[in-house]
Formats: structure tokens, sequence, C-alpha cells
């Protein structure tokens, strides 16, 4: 059996990426001003987390990543549901999200 690069997505412990999609959705929960997100917009924040985790894990190989960002839209699909749909972001925020950086840029940066 195969043993993952020390610095591939799959060696990272998953609770730190867990709670970075959780926090994010968190700070996206109480925001009272814009518009309301849709599925597709909480989908589009989760997916932009794990490219960027997966852009500091130098994980490139477009398989990986793909099928990385289908498990973990599965993962937090009840929490996009629950924490994300329906609350009001400005535009700015996922315009902040796109342009970001790091994961941790985006959830320190875009969700003031």
């Amino acid at each position: 059996m195969r043993t993952p690069p020390r610095n591939s997505f799959i060696a990272r412990p998953w609770p730190t990426f867990g709670r970075l999609i959780l926090a994010c959705l968190v700070v996206v929960a109480p925001t009272g001003c814009g518009k309301p997100l849709t599925l597709q917009d909480c989908e589009q924040i989760v997916t932009r987390i794990t490219e960027l985790e997966l852009k500091e894990a130098a994980v490139s190989d477009p398989n990986q990543v793909s099928a990385q960002i289908t498990e973990t839209q599965k993962t937090f699909k009840e929490s996009m549901r629950k924490d994300c749909v329906g609350r009001r972001l400005p535009a700015s925020a996922l315009e902040c999200v796109n342009q970001a950086t790091t994961a941790k840029q985006l959830v320190d940066e875009c969700f003031d």
C-alpha cells in the first residue's frame, strides 16, 4: 500500500480542515446585510476553501482535487443548508472568497 506524501491533503489532519469550513459557515451565519446566500453560493465558499487548502498542501492532481471537493461538499451539505443558505452576505464578501489566496485569508478577511 502506497503512503501519501507528508504534504498531501490526505495526510493533513481532517479536524483542522473541517474546523476551517465550519468556522466559515458560522461566521457567515450572523451576517445581516447583503443578498441571501443560495446553496450554490455556499457550495462556492466550501469549494474555494477546499481548493485553497489543497493548494497549500501541494495537491495539484485535478482528479484528486475534484474528488476532494465533491467529498467536502457532501460532508458539509447539512451544515451549509442549516448555517449558510439564506444568510445575508454582501457581494464584496463573495468577491473576496474568489480572490483569497489562502484559506486563512478567506476566513479572516472575507467575513468581517
